[in-house]
């Protein structure tokens, strides 16, 4: 006989630190390959408006690609 699943099952759950070592390699990673794709550095770019509500991963990111967070 099954048994019913536990509260903690019936729902969704996310691993945030899998998303957060994810998304700090995969901005970077998508910003260099959009970047070469446009014949610009990294460097050329005046700003960087990533669709991310993380602060922390933004921050991450820009630090990976060398940027500063003013831009």
């Amino acid at each position: 006989m099954d048994m019913p699943p536990k509260a903690n099952e019936r729902y969704l759950q996310m691993n945030g630190r899998a998303i957060y070592e994810f998304a700090v390699n995969a901005v970077p990673e998508a910003v260099r390959a959009a970047a070469a794709k446009a014949g610009v550095r990294i460097e050329d770019i005046d700003f960087l408006v990533p669709h991310q509500a993380n602060f922390r991963i933004i921050n991450a990111a820009a630090d990976r690609l060398g940027m500063p967070r003013e831009k």
